[in-house]
């Protein structure tokens, strides 16, 4: 799948060896078909690579990208291929892959259905088609209704040798009334790595989710992009924690929907930017309800000639009555070099409800 000559003269990195390496992935993808896969996830790759041929990698032309030069992404050829994963925790989890859950539907569908619609739904933007686009058979972890445990759920993003790009997408269940810690890691030694990882928080469940982005080693020429969507229902609790810090170019996708009464997420970050690293955040809380709560804070220390970026939103839909949500990002700057640029943002459609953001500088 390499898309016309003509589309690819238009694009700005149209002769780049990795927008080609890129190209030639989407093809073998496309060829092999993703073996033991469900037809609806193969169709769905395929029609992800198609968008990413016509509209090439994201540039500092469009708005959620404007602050985010993906040169770094550019200035290598790597290989691009799935990345390792190592996932680790409290006996009673289910963890297997699409195509293993596809064959079993008929003992669980309803954790079939709801992986379909976390993997079809559209999130994650631009590394959400990726994934969605290269990755073959992505695993799911299943965690039963009721289940307690204070091990954590632990899933560590491995890396492959300089020279590659790799990809990787999972989809967390928590059943209805659970109460876990998900511990996750990502970014430590790698070239370049792109990931998607999509929650379901059942109604009454409690979740603690730690995303630790720690690219040691690859300071001058690593590059991480993840996304990650979280869903929470009727009465459940979300905690996500995100740690930045390393990469020479780290970009966060984040966004969580409160989805029925009673719903609640807390959303905190800390990054961290060195030498000439970019650290960019974009966040979206939304309100699909109302009485939802939706805490957010996320602080940023910049040294050397370093750059961050925090775009937070929150958004209150037209019916989401007596939603309460509340937004800040604090930034401490150690350089004249350095540069941060901060956009917090409400998109509020019902008068009654409570709102606050704010930044600092």
């Amino acid at each position: 799948m390499t898309g016309s000559s003509a589309e690819q003269n238009v694009l700005p990195h149209a002769d780049s060896g990795q927008w080609q390496s890129l190209l030639k992935a989407f093809s073998v993808a496309s060829a092999n078909a993703f073996p033991g896969a469900p037809d609806w996830w193969r169709l769905q790759a395929v029609a992800k690579a198609q968008l990413i041929c016509k509209s090439g990698l994201p540039t500092t032309r469009l708005e959620d990208w404007k602050y985010t030069n993906l040169v770094s992404l550019h200035a290598r050829n790597r290989q691009v291929a799935l990345g390792p994963v190592d996932v680790q925790g409290p006996d009673g989890l289910k963890v297997l892959t699409l195509s293993q859950l596809e064959r079993a539907k008929s003992e669980d569908s309803g954790l079939l259905s709801r992986v379909r619609e976390a993997l079809t739904m559209e999130s994650g933007g631009f590394t959400g088609r990726l994934c969605r686009a290269l990755v073959a058979d992505p695993f799911v972890v299943s965690v039963p209704q009721g289940f307690r445990s204070a091990e954590p759920i632990e899933i560590n993003w491995k890396a492959l040798p300089d020279g590659f790009w790799s990809t990787g997408a999972v989809v967390v269940d928590i059943g209805a009334g659970a109460k876990v810690s998900i511990v996750e890691r990502y970014g430590r030694g790698v070239d370049a790595q792109s990931l998607l990882t999509l929650v379901n928080v059942g109604s009454g469940a409690t979740v603690t989710h730690l995303r630790s982005q720690h690219g040691d080693g690859k300071a001058d020429y690593g590059v991480v992009t993840a996304a990650t969507h979280v869903g929470v229902s009727e009465g459940a609790s979300y905690h996500g924690v995100q740690v930045s810090s390393g990469s020479c170019l780290a970009r966060e996708d984040f966004e969580v929907e409160l989805l029925r009464s009673g719903a609640k997420a807390t959303a905190d970050g800390v990054y961290i930017g060195k030498k000439k690293q970019v650290v960019d955040h974009h966040t979206s809380l939304t309100h699909r309800v109302g009485d939802t709560e939706s805490q957010q804070l996320y602080k940023g220390i910049l040294s050397d000639e370093s750059r961050g970026v925090f775009n937070g939103r929150i958004a209150i839909a037209k019916n989401a009555k007596g939603s309460n949500s509340s937004q800040m990002n604090r930034n401490l700057l150690l350089s004249k070099k350095v540069e941060i640029d901060t956009k917090p943002q409400l998109e509020i459609d019902n008068d009654d409800v409570k709102a606050a953001h704010g930044a600092a500088i």
